[in-house]
């Protein structure tokens, strides 16, 4: 409807298919301009005249008009149209499959939000089987998307949404029955926590290292209780504080790298890499001066070392993270000074980005057939066997380094032809 101050109510629209009206709709009030309004769905007669009249009725619209600039009649489209979407996410890419009803052509908006901004390239090979590769993302965020389905001048979308997925590998660096040398001696003032800190006087062992006064004894499910400690010989219970010290090498520090912490405490820790801070457990938080006799603010596991308690550092955190050796220090605190029980062990993992090899993956659809994965920095390869001596792949012609890949050119069987994926 055009943008008129006067426009008239009280509209009927009327859908002819010959001499019968087959669809009619009503509207009280003016229709609003600028903007597709709809009328309905008719089944038309392709073997007589159709058409469409709009009716006004003046009773009480003095000088008003009733005019419709545009109408638009679009091929019915069932419901369903679009059907068996999946998303298969990459880190930087996702590949959407889907099915339609009948063959159309298709793309795919997509974006961090329903405003998209961003479109895959147009499948211009009406098909009823589809797939689509969009790139450009970012590992863990979610993104919107939308199909858009062209079927000879029907119109059809599907929205839905996916996250970007982000690939982390765990590589251990030591497990939680790794060996730790141990103190009880108060060693405010020190620089205990520094690599080249003398240790060498302290006893060692394995985690768990642990010490229990109760008179039933330990919790037996605290597990693995590999060493036993002293306990404090002038109050007969634990110390407040034990400290510990351990060496680890390093061999790959590349961007994005996390340092991952499976560990048994009772109660409260700080932990330090290469003599830098790195994180509080239970523990007052920083600024906070933590000396020998502070006690931890909370325990872990209703009061027993009975659970694991994970944590992850990266970041500026462990910028003082060196190729090489490597030293962390503990310092474990107790709830209070007669609480009775200690317990300490730690499993270190290194956690880095990590790209999965890409899928070379096949979708027909009738005598179009289409190559597709996950990732980037491939080209596609395709040699006509796979007998040796005579295998010859050679880069695809283009040559292709973008997923996915249509091939409408298959000649009559028999017909052999063999694709891979090249990193160069």
């Amino acid at each position: 409807m055009p943008a008129i101050s006067n426009a008239a109510g009280n509209l009927s629209f009327n859908f002819h298919a010959g001499n019968s009206i087959v669809q009619s709709a009503y509207f009280s009030a003016p229709l609003p301009p600028g903007q597709w309004v709809s009328l309905g769905s008719a089944f038309l007669d392709t073997t007589v005249t159709n058409y469409i009249d709009m009716l006004v009725s003046g009773a009480g619209q003095p000088g008003t008009f009733a005019v419709a600039d545009v109408l638009k009649l679009s091929p019915l489209i069932p419901p369903g149209f679009i059907d068996n979407v999946r998303v298969e996410p990459f880190n930087t890419t996702a590949n959407i499959t889907w099915t339609t009803v009948a063959p159309a052509i298709t793309l795919v908006e997509y974006g961090t939000d329903l405003n998209y901004g961003n479109y895959s390239a147009t499948n211009s090979l009406p098909v009823t089987n589809h797939v689509m590769t969009v790139s450009g993302l970012t590992p863990g965020r979610t993104y919107y998307f939308q199909i858009d389905a062209d079927a000879g001048g029907a119109q059809c979308t599907y929205q839905s949404y996916f996250a970007a997925s982000n690939f982390v590998h765990l590589a251990p660096l030591f497990d939680v029955t790794n060996v730790w040398k141990f103190a009880t001696t108060n060693l405010d003032g020190s620089t205990w926590q520094a690599p080249g800190y003398d240790d060498s006087a302290w006893p060692s062992g394995a985690a768990l290292l642990w010490v229990d006064t109760r008179p039933n004894g330990p919790n037996p499910s605290v597990q693995p209780k590999n060493t036993q400690m002293p306990a404090n010989p002038a109050t007969q219970f634990p110390f407040i504080t034990y400290y510990f010290r351990t060496h680890f090498t390093f061999t790959d520090t590349l961007p994005g790298t996390s340092l991952t912490f499976s560990n048994y405490i009772d109660d409260g820790a700080v932990f330090y890499l290469n003599g830098t801070e790195i994180y509080r457990q239970n523990m007052a938080a920083a600024p906070t001066v933590i000396s020998n006799s502070t006690l931890a603010a909370a325990s872990n596991c209703s009061g027993d070392a009975t659970c694991p308690v994970l944590f992850t550092v990266s970041g500026d955190a462990i910028t003082n993270l060196l190729l090489g050796d490597n030293v962390l220090a503990v310092e474990v605190h107790n709830l209070s000074a007669k609480s009775p029980d200690i317990t300490f062990g730690s499993g270190l993992y290194r956690a880095g980005p990590y790209t999965p090899p890409p899928r070379l993956e096949i979708l027909r659809s009738g005598a179009v057939v289409t190559i597709y994965w996950n990732g980037s920095g491939f080209t596609l390869q395709e040699a006509s066997q796979l007998a040796a001596p005579a295998i010859n792949w050679l880069d695809t012609l283009g040559p292709v380094t973008a997923s996915p890949f249509t091939i409408t050119d298959i000649p009559a069987a028999p017909f052999n032809r063999f694709y891979r994926l090249h990193s160069k």
